[in-house]
């Protein structure tokens, strides 16, 4: 159901909002007085919804096509909050940020295939904030939510440029940062917000919406790309946009849901990674927002991010494994039984990235407060410590972990492999340029570059290994005839080895099952199922996944947009 205004007589807004700012300071206080939150039953909402929290109003339709088009067309409800108005400084912003909103709104009726005709309304999110809503008439579960915040380059922002950085450094409270009024919309006034006001929207607007899955950008840049945005190596915007989310996670108190984080203007600087039919189908898609926007168009620089999406911290093929399949939420890990309830492990003193590697007994992965990696062994959290260099004092940026229950591997903060063996700690073994994600096969480690695959066998980089530019991290499994690696390439097929797997649009990694003699590839679709092929074309197994799958025995396990783990058998 789409939301609606709040109806009730101003005096149960009053009490409604006074519950909610009570409840979110009591939250405030439990995760500043302890390091170890409290873990709470996991419930995850009845219903399958997506919600994507952007900064601009086309960056979901750039960053995180085809995704979300495979969503919307599944029919999934899907609503999109946009936080600022995207107007920089033109000089008739209001008018230019209510051209960019008509982009987005035109963008969406192509993807759902009806008359871009909307329901607009003004919704009411407590006494002092309101925001612009929107309906989609033909399927009304289609939303989009405009904020109308400033831009990053708007000098007529409260206190100038870089209102919403300003306004995530601000934690005490004390800047107030006045919205946009975009002509011919449906909120006539302007509203001023302080930090603990943007939080709080966010966090009303979940517990109404009641997300399965909440995408948002990315809120640590790789800082090797976009050399020439030294700050954020990516837009300021879309930073903090995914660090507010962020923090209204960790206050959100309703049914749990899935991250996903996508990357944005880094993807310029790593290879291209859609099939053709997907680039042409984002292209359509962006084509009905283009007309609306008079910087935007289908040649330089979008047409490289057309041609990409890339979600900023990969799942890889190893999240299942020893008959448990692995799954964050909120930066705490869960496990799992494939169809049974989810059940919370320890807290790792901090939260943890999506990705994690399950084997023999170990699970690992990588804390966002100080990018240290993290072992749960035995039921207890290990710090492993940071393989990356540091710069007076703080630790460099390191990849997600992977292991094989005897050692653990990590991209460090030079690009290159680093090992953690027991007793040995960290360990350089070369390499360079390595991107995020790898995969073990036995004593064997892949990892992608931006220009080929790299091997380790035994600790040592195998100069031979031979395979096709690749367009994301690869899967590896050891099989009947030996170790083999799969991944997508930059042309949007998948590769098995350096055979090329053709017929399959879509987007994601791939898993390889192995079932007695035969080896099954297994990769996501361009309608978001899973599908299968082991060697004699694809077969389409249905359903709708999150991006990686992994193997599970003879089958293949995907993470559902239902926050559950559902089994495939190739």
């Amino acid at each position: 159901m789409p939301l609606r205004p709040l109806s009730s007589p101003r005096g149960r807004k009053v009490r409604h909002w006074l519950v909610l700012v009570i409840t979110a300071t009591m939250a405030v206080v439990l995760l500043l007085c302890s390091s170890s939150p409290v873990a709470r039953p996991l419930t995850i909402a009845k219903d399958v919804q997506y919600v994507q929290v952007i900064a601009h109003a086309d960056d979901d339709l750039i960053f995180m096509n085809p995704d979300l088009a495979a969503g919307i067309r599944a029919g999934t409800p899907t609503t999109g909050i946009y936080l600022t108005g995207g107007e920089t400084d033109k000089p008739d912003p209001q008018a230019y940020t209510a051209r960019r909103q008509a982009g987005t709104r035109a963008a969406y009726a192509r993807m759902a295939g009806v008359p871009d005709e909307w329901i607009s309304q003004r919704l009411d999110i407590d006494p002092k904030h309101s925001v612009e809503h929107y309906v989609l008439r033909s399927k009304p579960y289609l939303q989009v939510i405009f904020v109308n915040l400033p831009e990053n380059n708007d000098p007529r922002a409260t206190g100038g440029k870089e209102a919403l950085v300003r306004l995530w450094n601000d934690t005490r409270d004390e800047l107030r940062v006045g919205t946009l009024i975009p002509d011919g919309g449906v909120v006539h006034q302007q509203y001023f917000y302080t930090h603990d006001d943007l939080v709080r929207l966010l966090v009303e607007l979940f517990t109404r919406l009641r997300p399965t899955v909440v995408r948002t950008q990315d809120p640590n840049p790789d800082t090797r790309l976009l050399l020439d945005v030294p700050r954020f190596h990516d837009h300021p915007d879309h930073v903090m946009a995914a660090r507010f989310t962020e923090e209204a996670t960790r206050l959100y108190r309703g049914p749990q849901f899935v991250s996903v984080n996508y990357r944005d203007y880094g993807v310029t600087d790593v290879p291209p990674n859609l099939s053709a039919a997907d680039r042409q189908d984002k292209i359509g898609i962006f084509g009905a927002y283009v007309p609306h926007d008079s910087d935007s168009s289908l040649g330089n620089p979008y047409a490289p991010w057309l041609a990409r999406m890339y979600q900023r911290f990969p799942l890889g093929s190893t999240w299942a494994g020893d008959g448990q399949a692995y799954v964050v939420f909120d930066g705490r890990l869960y496990r799992c039984v494939p169809g049974s309830d989810w059940v919370a492990l320890p807290w790792a003193d901090g939260p943890v990235t999506q990705a994690v590697s399950v084997a023999g007994g170990w699970v690992v992965a990588k804390r966002t407060t100080d990018n240290a990696i993290v072992a749960l062994v035995d039921g207890k959290w290990q710090n492993l410590g940071n393989p990356g260099q540091y710069t007076a004092g703080v630790p460099g940026q390191v990849g997600s972990p992977v292991t094989n229950g005897k050692a653990v591997y990590v991209k460090n903060g030079l690009g290159g492999l680093s090992v953690w063996r027991p007793g040995r700690g960290w360990t350089d073994i070369g390499g360079t340029d390595l991107q995020d994600g790898l995969a073990v096969a036995g004593d064997d480690v892949y990892g992608s570059t931006r220009d080929k695959v790299l091997r380790w066998h035994g600790d040592r980089l195998d100069t031979g290994f031979r395979s096709l530019p690749p367009g994301g991290p690869p899967a590896a499994a050891m099989t009947p005839g030996g170790p083999l690696v799969a991944y997508r390439t930059a042309a949007g097929d998948i590769a098995a080895g350096l055979q090329v797997l053709p017929g399959l649009a879509g987007s994601g990694n791939p898993a390889l099952v192995v079932s007695g003699p035969r080896v099954f590839v297994v990769a996501r679709t361009s309608a978001g199922g899973l599908a299968a092929n082991s060697g004699s074309g694809w077969r389409d197994l249905g359903g709708q996944v999150l991006d990686s799958p992994a193997p599970f025995g003879s089958d293949a396990v995907a993470l559902g947009p239902d926050g559950r783990v559902h089994r495939f058998t190739p």
